[in-house]
């Protein structure tokens, strides 16, 4: 299904902690990385790191499961469920998402990722009145 260089990334993102984002960050990415996501799109390893120091402020627990890998090369679509557990959202309940990756390595090294993940479902559904609203035009009003 996937081989070294996925198993490692994935170790090294299951393994992020507030403290440790620097380090293991430096130990995935090229310091030249272009990291997409719902979110923002970042140009370099600098970026990358105030983005995820910033992205796991009040997370208590962040693991990814790998569903699929797909490979061509050194590049990689991931198959994957997040699960999450914030200190703001959900009022402490575990937040599962699904999602895609799309990860260019070099060297060993993630140079380029692109997530696809529903970004509804892991932010906005879990704000008390927002997730009521969110929730009611997904499904229909």
């Amino acid at each position: 299904m996937s081989d070294q260089l996925v198993i490692d990334f994935l170790a090294r993102m299951n393994s992020l902690q507030p403290e440790n984002i620097s380090s293991v960050l430096a130990d995935t990415y090229t310091t030249q990385a272009t990291f997409i996501d719902p979110v923002k799109k970042i140009q370099g390893l600098d970026k990358l790191t105030g983005y995820f120091t910033e992205l796991y402020t009040g997370v208590e627990h962040c693991q990814f499961k790998l569903n699929h890998a797909l490979k061509q090369d050194q590049q990689y679509a991931l198959d994957w469920q997040m699960i999450l557990k914030h200190k703001q959202l959900a009022k402490h309940r575990d937040i599962v998402v699904d999602g895609v990756s799309m990860l260019h390595f070099v060297d060993g090294k993630v140079d380029y990722q692109r997530d696809y993940y529903d970004l509804g479902a892991m932010i906005y559904e879990q704000i008390p009145i927002l997730g009521y609203i969110v929730k009611k035009i997904r499904h229909g009003l």
